[in-house]
């Protein structure tokens, strides 16, 4: 019998890799080019920022990032003596809203669709610094806009009387007494007035500072006030001490913005002051002119 020569050897002397094995490595060379792709497709839906979220017939936006949004433009602010208006022109980006300061504090939030804030808080004669931000859901908020504005002052008719006011007397005439030494002549008094109301301008009563005088109330007419009252024990007749009824009168000549109210500042007005004759005395009287200015200045 003739035995049949052996295969021969592959090139390279090498024997040859089973089956299996060769399957093996195809399937993993496989799976890796399919990662690579899935990975490379995952890097393009990042950058490209508008990649599908695909699943159950729904599908959405994924952004991977997000950007605030842009400052309102042209902020303006128009006053007038008690309030003041801001608009601005709209922000771009997904807003929530906008934010409104007043010097530097937080004053409202508004929707994103509001384009003006009347601000009722104000008081006259007074600057101003107003900005305007955007902000989103996510808590990203844009750089602020700015308007600045100064109040213009109100009607003195508008302000509030309140407080010590200390006023120089000028005797204009007088009857029935003699002064000497500056007993009784002119000089200062100091003046408590106190409004009747809880806010803006109103009646007062008005009591004196170390005087015997009976707090009284002066009606509000616009920007004058007058009332009458009764200082008791005004003078000594005899020895028996006597009372004397005067009248006040004045008007607001200049206010100013004090704690967020416009508050009188300086006031001219008269005082009239008369005693009645009683045994051993002849009635007297006397005059006066002053003018008040609040304290502390």
């Amino acid at each position: 019998m003739e035995i049949p020569p052996p295969p021969p050897s592959p090139v390279g002397g090498s024997s040859p890799e089973p089956r299996g094995r060769r399957t093996k490595v195809g399937l993993i060379a496989l799976l890796v080019v399919l990662a690579i792709a899935a990975v490379a497709a995952g890097v393009w839906q990042m950058g490209s920022g508008d990649g599908q979220v695909a699943g159950g017939g729904a599908s959405g936006s994924v952004s991977s990032s997000v950007q605030a949004p842009t400052p309102p433009g042209s902020a303006r602010a128009a006053a007038a003596p008690f309030k003041v208006v801001v608009t601005w022109a709209p922000s771009s980006g997904e807003l929530a809203g906008y934010r409104v300061y007043r010097d530097g504090d937080v004053l409202d939030e508004v929707d994103p669709d509001v384009r003006k804030y009347t601000d009722g808080t104000v008081a006259p004669n007074v600057r101003y610094r107003y900005e305007v931000a955007a902000f989103t859901e996510a808590g990203d908020t844009s750089n602020r806009t700015v308007a600045s504005v100064k109040t213009p002052p109100a009607a003195l008719a508008l302000a509030r009387v309140q407080g010590t006011f200390n006023a120089k007397l000028r005797l204009t005439s007088s009857f029935g007494l003699t002064f000497s030494g500056g007993g009784g002549g002119p000089g200062t008094l100091g003046l408590k007035l106190t409004p009747v109301c809880g806010e803006g301008p109103c009646s007062v009563t008005l009591g004196v500072i170390g005087g015997k005088v009976e707090h009284f109330t002066l009606k509000q007419t616009a920007a004058t006030y007058s009332g009458t009252g009764t200082n008791r024990s005004a003078f000594s007749c005899g020895g028996t001490p006597t009372s004397a009824s005067f009248a006040v009168r004045f008007t607001v000549v200049a206010a100013k913005s004090l704690k967020d109210e416009w508050r009188a500042s300086k006031l001219e007005g008269t005082i009239v002051q008369r005693s009645a004759s009683q045994l051993g005395c002849v009635s007297s009287g006397t005059d006066y002119s002053f003018t008040a200015t609040l304290y502390p200045a």
